[in-house]
């Protein structure tokens, strides 16, 4: 694929990412405490039971939640068509660069500074994969749910250890797996892979922050 077109990939990708959803809804509905939850604040609570508390705003971290995932999903799909309109041929690097920048632009907002940052790039990650292979969203979603039950009782380390086991679990999953869930095209499977490990690593570091105070307040 040529220089140009992966960078006009890379730039839709960051763009749709940048986009600032919480901040719109927001401003749209007045409602500018949907910006705090408090758990951040205090992680080592960062229960499911915690959530139910603060209930009242669940519907609207459903739809902030939801809008992410649609900018993942939506900039894996531009970058198809892009790709595809400019080289004429299909290939994964096209969709590949426009998801990872768009989780990048998402996690890293330089284009709307003012904006202030909710979450940590999770419901986008979950967008990009769904448009790639739902294969790795089940295997974090079970993984998830092993390291609640298991480990601990935190959203944080359930996040954590979802982040770290599902890109182990693809490398060794059967090809013909991935292969049945492509959603694009994918000259080696390799490829796709990578691209898991590249996005676990973005919510795993995004994740650091919480894990941290949450050692910190056990010690």
């Amino acid at each position: 694929m040529p220089v140009g077109v992966q960078l006009l990939c890379m730039m839709l990708g960051y763009a749709l990412g940048a986009l600032p959803t919480v901040h719109i809804l927001a401003r749209w509905t007045g409602q500018d405490k949907i910006r705090e939850t408090g758990l951040d604040q205090m992680p080592h609570k960062a229960t499911l039971q915690r959530f139910w508390e603060q209930r009242e705003i669940l519907p609207v971290q459903g739809v902030i939640a939801l809008l992410d995932a649609i900018k993942g999903f939506v900039a894996v799909n531009a970058g198809t068509i892009l790709g595809g309109a400019l080289t004429g041929g299909e290939s994964f690097l096209a969709p590949a660069l426009t998801g990872v920048f768009a989780v990048l632009g998402h996690n890293y907002n330089l284009l709307f500074r003012r904006a202030k940052r909710y979450g940590r790039g999770l419901a986008i990650v979950a967008g990009v994969m769904l448009a790639v292979n739902v294969v790795p969203v089940v295997i974090f979603v079970l993984c998830w749910l092993t390291g609640y039950v298991v480990i601990r009782r935190s959203v944080y380390v359930a996040v954590t250890t979802g982040a770290l086991a599902t890109p182990v679990l693809m490398y060794n999953a059967p090809e013909h797996l991935s292969r049945a869930f492509m959603r694009v095209h994918c000259e080696a499977i390799g490829l796709f892979t990578f691209l898991v490990v590249v996005l676990a690593l973005q919510v795993f570091v995004r994740y650091l922050e919480p894990m941290r105070l949450i050692f910190r307040h056990d010690d």
